[in-house]
């Protein structure tokens, strides 16, 4: 039996390696744990409804590996009503597991409050990276990546605010596009965007592309007039991008938002608020700017795979990806057997934020090829149509049974733009989050089209290294001048 020595020397240690005196030390940590619990319950809740890594969905072959973990759902271990209770039974563990986080923040016991969001935090890790593909949205990014500062960084605050920033910094990567420059995302949708007209549309769309890039930075000013300002823009536009994505998202952003940046708009002051705008190099802040150079290479790995990233989708889950353009697609096999017969399949997907990724149909299609040894070949055709624009054969393949997928490069079988086919199926305005009834397609008019697309593009992404290169020399200058 430990000895209250023991157990306090224990304590000292686990308060030592994780720094719990900094949350014990700042109201901004102790108001994030709160949010990061809320976001976590939130997760949880959503979870325990869907049947992603029940059993009974492994061997019906429904289930979605993730290429580096191809035979995840050999792992899966509980199983969903109506075929079994150990799903809600996990989750129910889970949730007394986060009222026990939430008793002892109370409580001011930060050790234990830390060990509950550590364990939930290693959960959310392994349904997200290794149990499922594509199952999860950026929301859970977001959480993730605050909750992996609160656990295991030093410098907890500044590289909370840090990370917070670079995300909307990493987010404005995608919507350098059509969808957002044009605004062609939201008008070849059947509702359009909240309150704004198609015609001032891309004059929003462009400004949260520059907020995003640039404007967000200035929520580090201490001028408090421009911080508070650039507050209130985000404020509003997470507040209005709740209107489409609904509670999701805004669960952990706006809270994170206010946490975070929200003290000059309220007026509360922060005595342990770091006073320099960047922290300088030291064995303290290293791991925290590791960490931040690790989001920024995980955004770039499908940016810079060959091909149009909107249409084959290949590393789009490595990076922020959420809201990025409007997708249908018609994913048809013909399966033949050994015996002679055929049986044509085909699934459609007219929701705009379902990525329509081929690996996800890829991956169901192959594990068909596994089981069923009766099955000679499966010819596969996919149709893929971004932000209203027609559709293109992307995959043509005689037999997708032999087919590799590669999660780091191109897939050769995948069609690069100006080889894939344009077919001639009508598009349809579509609906977000949510199939419409058949009656409810409209034919869209014709997306946006722009003789200077190409030069804008290349102007944000200027911008975009131009402000990356300003922030590492101001980066370099503080280590320099304090070193």
């Amino acid at each position: 039996m430990m000895s209250e020595e023991d157990t306090v020397n224990e304590k000292t240690i686990y308060e030592r390696i994780f720094a719990i005196h900094e949350i014990r030390d700042s109201g901004i940590l102790k108001a994030l744990f709160y949010a990061i619990l809320g976001s976590f319950f939130v997760t949880f809740y959503r979870w325990v409804e869907y049947s992603t890594i029940s059993v009974s969905t492994f061997i019906k072959g429904a289930h979605v590996c993730p290429p580096r973990f191809p035979n995840c759902g050999e792992y899966y271990f509980l199983e969903s009503l109506p075929y079994g209770y150990t799903q809600s039974f996990f989750y129910l563990i889970l949730f007394l597991v986060l009222l026990c986080g939430l008793y002892a923040a109370v409580n001011k016991d930060w050790s234990s409050a830390h060990k509950v969001i550590l364990a939930t935090f290693i959960w959310k890790v392994l349904y997200i990276f290794f149990f499922t593909y594509g199952a999860a949205g950026n929301f859970d990014y977001y959480d993730m990546g605050l909750a992996f500062v609160w656990l295991f960084l030093r410098e907890k605050e500044y590289f909370a605010k840090v990370v917070f920033v670079t995300l909307y910094f990493m987010a404005s990567t995608i919507k350098i596009h059509e969808g957002w420059i044009l605004g062609n995302y939201l008008t070849s949708t059947i509702a359009g965007a909240p309150f704004i007209g198609d015609g001032m549309l891309p004059v929003f769309t462009n400004l949260v592309i520059i907020m995003q890039i640039v404007g967000a930075w200035f929520l580090f000013s201490k001028n408090v007039n421009i911080q508070k300002l650039v507050f209130v823009y985000f404020f509003l536009f997470h507040a209005y991008s709740g209107i489409i994505v609904t509670y999701r998202y805004i669960t952990i952003s706006i809270p994170a938002l206010v946490i975070l940046f929200g003290h000059n708009f309220f007026n509360i002051k922060n005595e342990n608020e770091q006073t320099q705008s960047i922290l300088r190099l030291s064995k303290k802040s290293a791991p925290g700017y590791v960490f931040v150079v690790l989001l920024l290479a995980s955004q770039f790995i499908g940016i810079l795979i060959p091909g149009e990233q909107k249409k084959t989708l290949e590393g789009n889950y490595y990076g922020l990806y959420m809201f990025e353009a409007n997708h249908q697609c018609t994913s048809r096999t013909k399966v033949e057997y050994v015996d002679g017969t055929e049986r044509v399949l085909e699934k459609k997907s007219s929701i705009a934020n379902n990525r329509c990724d081929p690996y996800a149909y890829l991956f169901k299609i192959q594990t068909q090829c596994e089981r069923n040894k009766n099955i000679a070949r499966i010819q596969w055709t996919f149709d893929h149509s971004v932000n209203g624009h027609r559709f293109e054969r992307i995959i043509d393949e005689e037999n997708a049974c032999t087919l590799v997928y590669k999660g780091l490069k191109h897939n050769d079988w995948i069609k690069l733009d100006g080889m894939s086919e344009v077919m001639d199926f009508p598009v349809y305005k579509n609906g977000y989050a949510r199939e419409p009834y058949p009656e409810s397609y409209r034919i869209p008019t014709a997306p946006r089209e722009s003789d200077s697309l190409d030069l804008i593009v290349k102007i944000y992404w200027v911008i975009w290294i131009t402000v990356l290169a300003i922030l590492i020399f101001l980066f370099i200058k503080r280590h320099r001048r304090d070193g």
